[in-house]
């Protein structure tokens, strides 16, 4: 008898620690604070991308001719279905928080707060970019949409865990970048 009481009493437990960890993480996946599960997840019903969260509840209703995987709260979608009207990126909410005009070219995801952007516009007619580079030049936007560092790039990578990006300055130069906004020779060790 004390052996199945205490069995039932483990299995009680179990179940109430397991519930409050889904709750809680029901919770940080709404709330968008819990980076490490991915928060919302891009799908595809009927030629359009939407979001759904870890159970699989829709949460942001297909609507967009491409999505990508949220990265930092902010997802890049394009936005239109058979025709482009708007790129950007989006909120947890599916709200557009950054308008891009239709012609800009690689866009990056956010890392560390800054995403990188291509100035680069592409000419529709002929079906190239409208400038002779192959190169950037390359801007660092913060989650404004906003030139966070005031500085152009020939060629830049992402910020990695450390704060540092790999840039190539307009002159050939490499450095890295310092999410502080300080730009060094040497990524410190």
């Amino acid at each position: 008898m004390k052996k199945m009481f205490l069995l039932g009493m483990l299995s009680v437990i179990v179940l109430v620690a397991v519930s409050c960890a889904n709750r809680l993480r029901a919770v940080e996946i709404a709330m968008g604070t819990n980076e490490e599960w991915g928060v919302l997840y891009p799908f595809q019903e009927d030629r359009l991308w939407g979001y759904k969260d870890d159970f699989g509840n829709v949460v942001i209703e297909p609507q967009f001719r491409g999505a990508r995987d949220f990265s930092e709260g902010l997802a890049f979608v394009v936005i239109g279905y058979p025709e482009i009207v708007q790129r950007g990126f989006i909120d947890l909410t599916g709200e557009l928080v950054i308008p891009f005009p239709l012609g800009r070219l690689d866009i990056g995801d956010f890392s560390e707060g800054f995403a990188h952007v291509n100035k680069r516009e592409w000419d529709f007619e002929r079906e190239r970019p409208n400038v002779d580079s192959t190169f950037g030049p390359y801007v660092f936007i913060d989650r404004t949409g906003q030139n966070a560092f005031g500085r152009e790039f020939r060629e830049v990578r992402p910020f990695d865990e450390n704060g540092y990006a790999l840039v190539i300055m307009l002159n050939g130069r490499q450095r890295y970048l310092h999410r502080s906004l300080r730009i060094v020779r040497n990524r410190p060790r």
